[in-house]
Protein backbone atom coordinates (compact mmCIF):
# COMPACT_ATOMS: atom_id res chain seq x y z
CA UNK A 1 0.00 0.00 0.00
CA UNK A 2 1.69 3.14 -1.21
CA UNK A 3 1.69 5.71 1.59
CA UNK A 4 4.76 7.93 1.72
CA UNK A 5 7.80 8.68 -0.44
CA UNK A 6 8.19 6.15 -3.21
CA UNK A 7 11.27 4.08 -4.01
CA UNK A 8 11.43 2.95 -7.63
CA UNK A 9 13.41 -0.15 -8.54
CA UNK A 10 12.65 -1.53 -11.99
CA UNK A 11 14.13 -5.01 -11.75
CA UNK A 12 14.50 -7.07 -14.92
CA UNK A 13 12.51 -10.30 -14.65
CA UNK A 14 11.82 -13.33 -16.78
CA UNK A 15 8.98 -14.65 -14.64
CA UNK A 16 5.24 -15.10 -15.00
CA UNK A 17 4.25 -11.41 -14.87
CA UNK A 18 6.68 -10.21 -17.50
CA UNK A 19 10.10 -8.67 -17.93
CA UNK A 20 9.62 -5.30 -16.22
CA UNK A 21 7.97 -3.98 -13.10
CA UNK A 22 5.52 -1.24 -14.11
CA UNK A 23 4.42 -0.29 -10.57
CA UNK A 24 6.00 2.86 -9.15
CA UNK A 25 7.26 1.03 -6.03
CA UNK A 26 9.21 -2.19 -5.53
CA UNK A 27 9.22 -3.20 -1.87
CA UNK A 28 11.95 -4.72 0.29
CA UNK A 29 10.80 -8.31 -0.13
CA UNK A 30 12.83 -10.24 -2.73
CA UNK A 31 10.87 -10.76 -5.93
CA UNK A 32 9.83 -14.29 -6.89
CA UNK A 33 11.59 -15.69 -3.81
CA UNK A 34 8.80 -18.19 -3.06
CA UNK A 35 6.83 -18.69 -6.27
CA UNK A 36 7.38 -17.90 -9.94
CA UNK A 37 3.72 -16.83 -10.12
CA UNK A 38 3.77 -14.33 -7.21
CA UNK A 39 6.27 -11.47 -7.26
CA UNK A 40 6.09 -10.67 -3.53
CA UNK A 41 4.68 -13.76 -1.85
CA UNK A 42 4.55 -12.55 1.75
CA UNK A 43 3.33 -9.06 0.92
CA UNK A 44 0.65 -10.49 -1.35
CA UNK A 45 -0.60 -13.21 1.00
CA UNK A 46 -0.61 -10.94 4.08
CA UNK A 47 -2.84 -8.49 2.20
CA UNK A 48 -5.66 -11.01 2.38
CA UNK A 49 -5.73 -10.57 6.16
CA UNK A 50 -7.27 -7.15 5.51
CA UNK A 51 -10.10 -8.77 3.54
CA UNK A 52 -10.60 -11.35 6.29
CA UNK A 53 -11.05 -8.60 8.87
CA UNK A 54 -13.60 -6.96 6.53
CA UNK A 55 -15.53 -10.23 6.32
CA UNK A 56 -15.50 -10.54 10.11
CA UNK A 57 -16.82 -6.97 10.40
CA UNK A 58 -19.58 -7.76 7.87
CA UNK A 59 -20.59 -10.89 9.80
CA UNK A 60 -20.81 -8.77 12.94
CA UNK A 61 -22.95 -6.25 11.07
CA UNK A 62 -25.31 -8.92 9.78
CA UNK A 63 -25.68 -10.52 13.20
CA UNK A 64 -26.47 -7.25 14.94
CA UNK A 65 -28.38 -5.50 12.13
CA UNK A 66 -25.94 -2.63 11.73
CA UNK A 67 -26.99 0.13 9.32
CA UNK A 68 -26.33 -0.39 5.58
CA UNK A 69 -23.91 2.56 5.46
CA UNK A 70 -21.42 0.39 7.37
CA UNK A 71 -21.47 -2.30 4.70
CA UNK A 72 -20.20 0.14 2.08
CA UNK A 73 -17.23 0.69 4.36
CA UNK A 74 -16.72 -3.05 4.88
CA UNK A 75 -16.80 -3.64 1.12
CA UNK A 76 -14.19 -0.93 0.62
CA UNK A 77 -11.88 -2.56 3.18
CA UNK A 78 -12.45 -5.92 1.49
CA UNK A 79 -11.41 -4.45 -1.87
CA UNK A 80 -8.28 -2.96 -0.31
CA UNK A 81 -7.13 -6.44 0.69
CA UNK A 82 -7.84 -7.95 -2.72
CA UNK A 83 -6.28 -5.01 -4.57
CA UNK A 84 -3.19 -5.08 -2.39
CA UNK A 85 -2.78 -8.83 -2.96
CA UNK A 86 -3.00 -8.29 -6.73
CA UNK A 87 -0.57 -5.37 -6.60
CA UNK A 88 2.10 -7.17 -4.58
CA UNK A 89 1.54 -10.39 -6.49
CA UNK A 90 2.26 -8.71 -9.84
CA UNK A 91 3.92 -5.30 -9.24
CA UNK A 92 1.99 -4.05 -12.26
CA UNK A 93 0.74 -0.47 -12.38
CA UNK A 94 -2.86 -1.35 -13.19
CA UNK A 95 -3.09 -3.48 -10.06
CA UNK A 96 -1.38 -0.75 -8.07
CA UNK A 97 -4.47 1.33 -8.86
CA UNK A 98 -6.64 -1.41 -7.35
CA UNK A 99 -4.57 -1.16 -4.20
CA UNK A 100 -4.60 2.62 -3.89
CA UNK A 101 -8.08 3.63 -5.05
CA UNK A 102 -10.07 1.33 -2.70
CA UNK A 103 -8.04 2.81 0.17
CA UNK A 104 -9.52 6.17 -0.69
CA UNK A 105 -13.04 4.81 -1.26
CA UNK A 106 -13.06 3.00 2.08
CA UNK A 107 -11.78 6.11 3.85
CA UNK A 108 -14.56 8.25 2.37
CA UNK A 109 -17.14 5.70 3.55
CA UNK A 110 -15.67 5.82 7.04
CA UNK A 111 -15.59 9.63 7.08
CA UNK A 112 -19.27 9.82 6.14
CA UNK A 113 -20.16 7.54 9.05
CA UNK A 114 -18.08 9.35 11.69
CA UNK A 115 -19.21 12.78 10.48
CA UNK A 116 -22.84 11.59 10.72
CA UNK A 117 -22.32 9.54 13.86
CA UNK A 118 -24.95 11.45 15.83
CA UNK A 119 -27.54 11.82 13.07
CA UNK A 120 -31.06 10.42 13.57
CA UNK A 121 -31.56 6.77 12.69
CA UNK A 122 -32.71 6.22 9.12
CA UNK A 123 -31.73 9.75 8.03
CA UNK A 124 -29.30 10.20 5.13
CA UNK A 125 -27.37 13.42 4.69
CA UNK A 126 -27.93 13.54 0.93
CA UNK A 127 -25.85 16.67 0.17
CA UNK A 128 -22.87 15.26 2.09
CA UNK A 129 -23.18 11.80 0.51
CA UNK A 130 -23.49 13.20 -3.01
CA UNK A 131 -20.71 15.72 -2.49
CA UNK A 132 -18.31 13.09 -1.15
CA UNK A 133 -19.22 10.69 -3.97
CA UNK A 134 -18.59 13.31 -6.66
CA UNK A 135 -15.31 14.35 -5.04
CA UNK A 136 -14.17 10.70 -4.79
CA UNK A 137 -15.08 10.13 -8.46
CA UNK A 138 -13.07 13.19 -9.55
CA UNK A 139 -10.03 12.16 -7.50
CA UNK A 140 -10.29 8.63 -8.89
CA UNK A 141 -10.35 9.88 -12.48
CA UNK A 142 -7.45 12.28 -11.91
CA UNK A 143 -5.34 9.57 -10.29
CA UNK A 144 -6.02 7.04 -13.05
CA UNK A 145 -5.27 9.53 -15.82
CA UNK A 146 -2.30 11.28 -14.24
CA UNK A 147 -0.68 8.66 -12.05
CA UNK A 148 0.64 11.30 -9.63
CA UNK A 149 1.32 8.82 -6.86
CA UNK A 150 2.96 11.30 -4.46
CA UNK A 151 -0.04 13.63 -4.77
CA UNK A 152 -2.35 10.69 -4.10
CA UNK A 153 -0.32 9.73 -1.02
CA UNK A 154 -0.45 13.24 0.42
CA UNK A 155 -4.20 13.42 -0.25
CA UNK A 156 -4.81 10.05 1.37
CA UNK A 157 -2.75 10.96 4.42
CA UNK A 158 -4.78 14.17 4.75
CA UNK A 159 -8.01 12.15 4.72
CA UNK A 160 -6.62 9.84 7.38
CA UNK A 161 -5.58 12.74 9.61
CA UNK A 162 -9.05 14.25 9.25
CA UNK A 163 -10.53 10.93 10.33
CA UNK A 164 -8.19 10.59 13.30
CA UNK A 165 -9.06 14.13 14.31
CA UNK A 166 -12.74 13.18 14.29
CA UNK A 167 -12.03 10.15 16.49
CA UNK A 168 -10.13 12.34 18.95
CA UNK A 169 -12.97 14.90 18.92
CA UNK A 170 -15.61 12.34 19.87
CA UNK A 171 -13.31 10.74 22.44
CA UNK A 172 -12.71 14.06 24.18
CA UNK A 173 -16.15 15.65 23.85
CA UNK A 174 -18.40 12.65 24.32
CA UNK A 175 -16.33 9.95 26.04
CA UNK A 176 -17.78 6.46 26.02
CA UNK A 177 -16.37 3.87 28.43
CA UNK A 178 -16.72 0.97 25.98
CA UNK A 179 -15.14 2.89 23.10
CA UNK A 180 -12.31 4.08 25.34
CA UNK A 181 -11.29 0.46 25.93
CA UNK A 182 -10.56 0.17 22.20
CA UNK A 183 -8.20 3.14 21.99
CA UNK A 184 -4.95 1.30 22.93
CA UNK A 185 -5.51 -1.25 20.14
CA UNK A 186 -6.76 1.47 17.78
CA UNK A 187 -3.74 3.75 18.07
CA UNK A 188 -1.23 1.00 18.87
CA UNK A 189 -2.03 -0.90 15.68
CA UNK A 190 -1.67 2.10 13.38
CA UNK A 191 1.54 3.27 15.07
CA UNK A 192 3.06 -0.22 14.87
CA UNK A 193 1.96 -0.59 11.25
CA UNK A 194 3.41 2.80 10.33
CA UNK A 195 6.73 1.95 11.97
CA UNK A 196 6.93 -1.29 9.99
CA UNK A 197 6.07 0.50 6.74
CA UNK A 198 8.69 3.21 7.25
CA UNK A 199 11.48 0.80 8.21
CA UNK A 200 10.73 -1.49 5.27
CA UNK A 201 10.58 1.46 2.89
CA UNK A 202 13.58 3.53 3.97
CA UNK A 203 15.93 1.08 5.72
CA UNK A 204 15.72 -1.83 3.29
CA UNK A 205 19.46 -1.76 2.48
CA UNK A 206 20.30 -1.95 6.18
CA UNK A 207 17.84 -4.80 6.69
CA UNK A 208 19.46 -6.82 3.92
CA UNK A 209 22.98 -5.96 5.08
CA UNK A 210 22.70 -6.62 8.82
CA UNK A 211 19.84 -9.07 9.39
CA UNK A 212 20.12 -12.79 8.56
CA UNK A 213 16.55 -12.83 7.22
CA UNK A 214 14.12 -10.20 5.99
CA UNK A 215 11.50 -9.65 8.74
CA UNK A 216 8.90 -8.78 6.05
CA UNK A 217 7.83 -5.60 7.79
CA UNK A 218 5.53 -4.59 4.97
CA UNK A 219 3.57 -7.77 5.64
CA UNK A 220 3.43 -6.70 9.29
CA UNK A 221 1.97 -3.40 8.03
CA UNK A 222 -0.81 -5.31 6.27
CA UNK A 223 -1.72 -7.41 9.30
CA UNK A 224 -1.68 -4.48 11.72
CA UNK A 225 -3.63 -2.22 9.35
CA UNK A 226 -6.22 -4.96 8.91
CA UNK A 227 -6.52 -5.09 12.69
CA UNK A 228 -6.67 -1.30 12.86
CA UNK A 229 -9.54 -1.18 10.36
CA UNK A 230 -11.42 -3.81 12.35
CA UNK A 231 -10.91 -1.99 15.67
CA UNK A 232 -12.00 1.24 13.95
CA UNK A 233 -15.19 -0.55 12.91
CA UNK A 234 -15.90 -1.64 16.49
CA UNK A 235 -15.16 1.88 17.83
CA UNK A 236 -17.51 3.45 15.27
CA UNK A 237 -20.22 0.88 15.94
CA UNK A 238 -20.12 1.72 19.66
CA UNK A 239 -20.64 5.45 19.07
CA UNK A 240 -23.16 5.10 16.26
CA UNK A 241 -25.39 2.55 17.95
CA UNK A 242 -25.29 4.43 21.25
CA UNK A 243 -26.41 7.60 19.45
CA UNK A 244 -29.50 5.84 18.04
CA UNK A 245 -30.61 4.39 21.37
CA UNK A 246 -28.93 1.01 21.50
CA UNK A 247 -26.69 -0.04 24.36
CA UNK A 248 -23.41 -1.49 23.11
CA UNK A 249 -21.01 -3.38 25.31
CA UNK A 250 -17.54 -4.59 24.48
CA UNK A 251 -16.60 -8.25 24.75
CA UNK A 252 -13.63 -10.17 23.34
CA UNK A 253 -13.55 -13.25 21.14
CA UNK A 254 -11.21 -15.81 22.70
CA UNK A 255 -10.26 -13.09 25.15
CA UNK A 256 -8.39 -11.20 22.41
CA UNK A 257 -10.42 -9.88 19.48
CA UNK A 258 -12.88 -7.07 20.34
CA UNK A 259 -16.55 -7.59 19.52
CA UNK A 260 -19.44 -5.21 20.19
CA UNK A 261 -22.52 -6.93 21.55
CA UNK A 262 -25.98 -5.70 22.56
CA UNK A 263 -29.62 -6.78 22.75
CA UNK A 264 -31.21 -6.64 19.29
CA UNK A 265 -34.59 -7.96 20.39
CA UNK A 266 -36.32 -4.58 20.17
CA UNK A 267 -34.33 -3.19 17.28
CA UNK A 268 -35.51 -3.29 13.68
CA UNK A 269 -33.18 -3.05 10.70
CA UNK A 270 -32.91 0.52 9.30
CA UNK A 271 -34.16 1.02 5.78
CA UNK A 272 -31.99 3.93 4.64
CA UNK A 273 -28.31 4.51 4.16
Amino acid sequence: NTIGPMRTNCVQMSKFWGENITATIDWCEDNYAISEYIVEFWNSSSSLVISLFAILAALHGLKHKIEPRFFLWYFGIFLVGLGSAAFHGTLLYEYQMWDELPMMWATFSWLYIVWEIASPEGKTNVPLAVGMSVYAAVVTAVHILSGFVLVFQIHFMALMWIGQGTVIYWTRNRPHPEARKLLPAYFGSILGASAGWLIDQFLCDHINAYLPVNPQLHSVWHVLMGLHCYVAVMWTVVYRTESIGRHPRLIHIAGILPWVDFDNSAHSKPKKL
